[in-house]
Formats: C-alpha cells, sequence, structure tokens
C-alpha cells in the first residue's frame, strides 16, 4: 500500500525558534541575533548651533577665544559653551578658521588650539568623535618621536598647519558646534543548537 507524504509542518508562532535542519535522529538548529546601539556624537544642532560671536561654514559654526588655556582647560570652556574644540575635518573648514578667524584676530601670531588629540598608541582623535579623515600638519609633523607627550595640536597662526604640543602649554583656542548626528552600531550572535528528532 502507498503511504501518502506527512503534512507539512504549521507555522512558527511568533518568537519561537526556526524550523529545524534535520538528518537522521538529529537536528542541527542555527539561532542568529542581532543588537544594535543608537548613539549621539557629542555637538549640538537647532538654534543652539550659531549663537551670536559664532561664525558658520557648512554644518559647523566655530568661535576664537583669545584667552591662553592649556589644552585641557580649553575643552573645558568649550563645553560650558555647549561645543568642543575645535573639529577642522575639512579643507574648507580647516582654511575658513585660519583665514576668517585665526589670522585676522591674532596680529601676535600666538598659536591656537583645536580639538585633535593623540593617544598612548599614537592614534589622533577628535574630541567630538569625528572621524580622523583629513589633516593639515606642517612639514615632518606630527612628532611621534618615542617619549614625547606632545598629544594636543595646535594651528600655525601664520600658515595656518597643525603641530603637536603638550597639553600644559597656554595658547588662544577655537571651540566649534556641528550638526548632531545619529550612529546606528550592530553585532551579529550566532549559536548552533543540536537536538534529537
Amino acid at each position: 500500500m502507498k503511504r501518502s507524504p506527512p503534512p507539512p509542518p504549521p507555522p512558527l508562532a511568533q518568537g519561537l525558534d526556526p524550523p529545524l535542519i534535520t538528518h537522521s535522529q538529529y537536528a542541527i538548529c542555527l539561532l542568529t541575533s542581532i543588537t544594535c546601539n543608537i548613539s549621539q556624537k557629542d555637538i549640538f544642532t537647532g538654534d543652539q548651533t550659531c549663537w551670536n560671536g559664532w561664525d558658520a561654514i557648512q554644518d559647523s559654526c566655530f568661535r576664537l577665544y583669545d584667552d591662553k588655556k592649556t589644552w585641557t582647560e580649553a575643552q573645558s570652556l568649550c563645553r560650558t559653551e555647549k561645543a568642543t574644540l575645535a573639529t577642522l575635518n575639512s579643507e574648507d573648514k580647516n582654511y575658513f578658521v585660519f583665514l576668517q578667524l585665526v589670522k585676522p584676530a591674532n596680529p601676535s601670531s600666538n598659536p591656537v588650539w583645536i580639538g585633535l588629540s593623540r593617544d598612548t598608541e599614537n592614534n589622533f582623535h577628535w574630541t567630538d568623535g569625528t572621524l580622523v579623515e583629513y589633516t593639515n600638519w606642517g612639514p615632518g609633523l606630527p612628532d611621534n618621536s618615542p617619549g614625547n607627550n606632545k598629544n594636543s595640536t595646535k594651528m600655525n597662526a601664520y600658515s595656518g598647519l597643525w603641530e603637536n604640543e603638550e597639553f600644559d602649554f597656554t595658547h588662544p583656542f577655537v571651540c566649534g558646534r556641528g550638526e548632531e548626528k545619529e550612529y546606528i552600531t550592530c553585532k551579529k550572535f550566532s549559536t548552533l543548537k543540536f537536538r534529537m528528532s
């Protein structure tokens, strides 16, 4: 007598494991989960971006402060203005800050702090979390020679080129604000489960 094929399995209810891939008396099930986090860059937008005294270019606003501060003190003061030390992540922004702010307002040609700093592995980072995709270092710079503590960055007031220097020197500084952006990072996890059929 010819047997009819078995009925298809019922559809999965929401929340149950995916169907089993069977072989002989055993089954293997691959379970995959994805975890995502949403983060925001620590910068500001809307009416807070360009207040009186700030100059705008593209999605950013900048302001020069003449008070001489250490790099860390300058960053703290920028924070009180809901900003960070300036992120100059394009040639346009770099030369806007140099030609419109630093050079005209700096007759003594003091260098100014910007928001680039170096970690213990000789990697540079912007204070607002922006990736370092543009740089404007002077010849032979940055100085990454072993043992030096030149972990912060200043802009040369004559040329607009960057130089790295120790945190505890004091200079005028430029604060910056920019467009707020969201970043979504996801991690995928897969596990195998074995079951008797």
